[in-house]
């Protein structure tokens, strides 16, 4: 598994990206541990790049990540999170978050199959960003 994370506080961005083969433990650490980091921005917007990865969620996977958000909700604040996954069967799990996300989390919370989609709804150019 590999994921990078880059905090852009003068956008207001936190980008973070999967690659390779991601177990949803190692997922949601990885998200754990950019929650936990000393540059976590409160109410960013967050760009959640799974386009080169290949996930391995499942459907009993949607809540331990949704406890994650729920337990942080004082440092996501109201944070805009943009997730892309471009496989079928990754975007269709997502599907399932993003649906039992609606009523838990008080952020927004979309989910994309490109790049460009996610940062013209998180109102970011993709030239700008250092992607990590």
């Amino acid at each position: 598994m590999s994921h990078r994370v880059s905090f852009h506080d003068a956008e207001n961005l936190i980008v973070i990206v999967f690659e390779g083969t991601i177990s949803p433990e190692e997922e949601t650490q990885a998200l754990r541990d950019t929650v936990n980091d000393t540059r976590m921005i409160r109410d960013a917007r967050i760009l959640v790049d799974r386009s080169r990865a290949q996930m391995t969620v499942a459907p009993e996977h949607v809540q331990p990540q949704l406890a994650l958000v729920r337990d942080n909700l004082d440092k996501f604040g109201e944070a805009r999170v943009a997730i892309v996954a471009s496989a079928d069967y990754d975007f269709g799990m997502l599907k399932m978050l993003e649906a039992s996300a609606r009523n838990p989390v008080p952020h927004d919370f979309m989910l994309f199959r490109s790049t460009d989609e996610a940062c013209e709804w998180l109102q970011v150019n993709p030239s700008d960003i250092q992607w990590p």
